[in-house]
């Protein structure tokens, strides 16, 4: 009988030492798969992101801008090309001339860990403006930079003979820079795109959006990649290339 329990108590010991050496081996080798409930947890846990701008533009552009946008926020010269071009102020831009009052009611809209970044990104209206590189954003069609003094020049007619923007050329759009949190995992920066040859008596006598579309984006750093969260469109009269 104690020879049966010393073989039992040995047979137990090997098996716990079996399962251990198989563990071990799990981790050194193929990863073992968390459980569905716990795989946004570990992929969360991991190093922050390294700043990066244009990893921020291209998020950015492939959310808010690849596709036309439906509902009340979509432009009148939206077209559904694929491949299709798009043009760039060649500088990153300040924010809308605001007020105190209407940077908080801005603020007020944005998620809790992205709200302070709001009085960040309007204090980098003072700093210099950063030349982008077409090459870094990423957007799987060709990206054209326009030159500020150029860019500027379009918002200078006053032709109020026009009904209807050029459909002919594409959109422009440009960024401002990007503020981060200070562990990296939240991004604010404000995105415009503003309809080719639209002018402000265009834009009086239209809806609200209808020739431009100007919107704070908010990002996440979530399971290695910028996820969106739902834009601060802001209601602003057409937006104009402010020189520095």
């Amino acid at each position: 009988m104690q020879r049966l329990l010393i073989g039992s108590a040995l047979f137990l010991f090997t098996s716990c030492r079996a399962e251990d050496r198989t563990a071990s081996g799990d981790s050194a080798g193929a990863e073992p798969q968390p459980a569905p409930a716990t795989l946004a947890r570990t992929a969360d846990s991991g190093a922050a992101p390294t700043p990066s701008d244009h990893a921020v533009y291209t998020a950015v552009l492939r959310e808010h801008f690849m596709q036309p946008e439906r509902g009340e926020h979509a432009l009148l010269c939206d077209r559904e090309q694929p491949g299709r071009g798009l043009a760039f102020v060649a500088t990153t831009q300040p924010l809308p001339r605001g007020t105190p009052a209407r940077d908080s009611a801005w603020t007020a809209e944005l998620p809790a860990p992205a709200a302070p970044l709001m009085a960040a990104l309007r204090a980098l209206d003072r700093q210099p403006g950063r030349i982008l590189d077409a090459d870094s954003l990423g957007a799987g069609v060709p990206i054209r930079l326009v030159p500020d003094s150029l860019a500027a020049r379009s918002f200078r007619r006053t032709d109020s003979r026009a009904a209807r923007p050029d459909s002919s050329a594409p959109s422009l759009f440009w960024f401002s820079r990007v503020v981060y949190t200070a562990d990296s995992r939240w991004a604010l920066v404000q995105a415009v795109q503003v309809c080719p040859g639209a002018t402000e008596v265009m834009a009086a006598n239209a809806e609200n959006g209808a020739y431009e579309r100007v919107l704070i984006a908010v990002m996440e750093w979530r399971a290695g990649a910028w996820i969106a969260h739902p834009a601060l469109f802001l209601d602003v009269s057409l937006p104009r290339l402010e020189p520095r």
